[in-house]
């Protein structure tokens, strides 16, 4: 379980420099001396909590899972499907922690790293529409989900989702609240030109139960963002994002 746990430990630097750079000017995961080891299966539990974002699956349609290496350690593991414009986090550790928290593993950025996992899995940044992180522990993000979804009269010790508009009054807070959103919000800036000028249309946080190995029941905490490019329905205007 723990391999599968996404730790958001690191998971995106808020004050890295912006840049222009397009995707064809990007570095891959290789220039950092990184590797990807896969293609290999994705269990349909690691995902289901997309399904009702992504929609029906169609049949030739799978997520794929794949794992960043740094020699033997795991940097990052995550789920890919250019079918369903979806690409999800299970893991990722960046920072080496200790004495002197800002040591990294590498210097690529999660999110350069994401778009080239992305790329990498015969995505189009162009249509991508969904990004989502299994299995939160990140105690600021569960945190967050919680409260918005106290405040919003739900029940935390039952399955439950809501979906934050950029309409809503929490949007702004949820987006610059937590280090996932924020880092969306980074990697929309920089790849602004090859995502389509994508834009955030929701943010839904989920809360699952699940038996553990014990059969003692789990707490699961996921995210869905699903973006949505100019003209499409939910594109929000200047005034709202």
């Amino acid at each position: 379980m723990a391999s599968m746990v996404n730790k958001l430990v690191g998971f995106f630097e808020d004050k890295a420099k912006e840049g222009d750079a397009a995707a064809s000017s990007r570095k891959p995961i290789e220039a950092y001396g990184l590797r990807r080891d896969g293609p290999g299966p994705a269990p349909k539990r690691d995902t289901a909590f997309m399904e009702p974002y992504t929609g029906n699956v169609p049949e030739n349609a799978e997520y794929i899972n794949y794992r960043i290496m740094l020699r033997d350690n795991v940097l990052c593991q995550y789920l890919a499907s250019p079918q369903l414009r979806s690409y999800v986090t299970m893991y990722v550790e960046l920072l080496m922690g200790g004495h002197r928290p800002f040591d990294r593993y590498t210097k690529m950025l999660y999110r350069d790293m994401m778009v080239d996992n992305y790329l990498d899995a015969g995505g189009d940044l162009k249509t991508w529409k969904y990004i989502g992180a299994n299995h939160i522990i990140n105690d600021t993000t569960r945190t967050l989900i919680q409260r918005v979804m106290q405040e919003r009269g739900l029940n935390i010790e039952q399955p439950c989702s809501i979906d934050i508009l950029p309409s809503d009054k929490e949007f702004a807070e949820v987006m610059d609240g937590n280090p996932f959103t924020r880092g969306i919000q980074g990697l929309l800036r920089k790849y602004e030109k090859d995502m389509g000028g994508a834009q955030v249309k929701r943010i839904a946080f989920i809360i699952q139960k699940q038996k553990a190995f014990v059969m003692i029941p789990m707490t699961l905490h996921h995210l869905v963002v699903e973006l949505c490019r100019p003209g499409e329905d939910g594109y929000p205007n200047e005034t709202s994002s």
